[in-house]
């Protein structure tokens, strides 16, 4: 249960920045060259941002790990036509959110270059909507699960209370009869302490009887002896 909680109000947080669209025209230094792009600033942590980033380059072409960007080929998606350039990319953290940038590394002329790289803002533009789409889905999800999960668990504890009410009812009942039996234990020991009280009253009454009796006795016996 709190694992699930936590995992909950953990993706509340993660999704709960402003869904705004930042993309501009961006130009930043590869292999000591300057490289023309766009960049997307997503509200999101820079982590969740480039996981996603890296799986929606995957889908869609190669992509292979250079020392501190990530080269890019075969990118094809409907519409964008980018499958014969060579792409490069890197997210970095910007005032704690993902900056995705994406830029042509390829040679191409100026008019091609202008055509090109307006499909890169296409591509950024429709990559943080989906994102927005994935973090906002995965917070109807956790929401969802966390409902169907509370409700169970509602439901849990009130037969959970049912069986401690069932239960109070029968230590109740024990308890009754219980103080019952020690009604009567206290009521027996009464009676038998006044037996025994009754008792040594007979036993010195008897004792007595039978000194008067030895006594009664001693004396036939003296005057059985007087008799000749």
């Amino acid at each position: 249960m709190v694992r699930l909680l936590v995992l909950f109000f953990g993706i509340l947080s993660i999704s709960g920045y402003s869904q705004s669209y930042e993309i501009k025209p961006e130009t930043q230094r590869i292999n000591n060259s300057k490289v023309e792009g766009y960049s997307s600033k997503v509200s999101a942590p820079v982590d969740k941002v480039e996981e996603y980033w890296l799986d929606y380059l995957k889908e869609n072409g190669k992509t292979r790990r250079k020392r501190n960007y990530y080269q890019v080929s075969e990118f094809t998606t409907s519409k964008y036509g980018l499958d014969s350039l060579i792409l490069v990319t890197r997210v970095t953290d910007v005032d704690s959110l993902g900056k995705v940038w994406l830029g042509i590394q390829s040679d191409l002329g100026e008019n091609e270059k202008e055509e090109k790289l307006s499909y890169l803002s296409e591509v950024l533009e429709k990559f943080t909507r989906s994102y927005y789409l994935h973090a906002q889905q995965e917070k109807i999800d956790a929401s969802e699960q966390a409902a169907i999960y509370m409700s169970r668990n509602h439901a849990k504890l009130l037969k959970e209370g049912e069986d401690l009410k069932l239960e109070l009812n029968s230590a109740e009942g024990y308890k009754l009869r219980l103080e019952e039996q020690l009604e009567n234990v206290i009521l027996e020991i009464k009676v038998l302490l006044q037996k025994i009280e009754n008792n040594k009253i007979d036993a010195e009454q008897a004792y007595q009887d039978l000194q008067r009796i030895n006594k009664v006795l001693e004396k036939n016996k003296e005057d059985l002896k007087k008799i000749n």
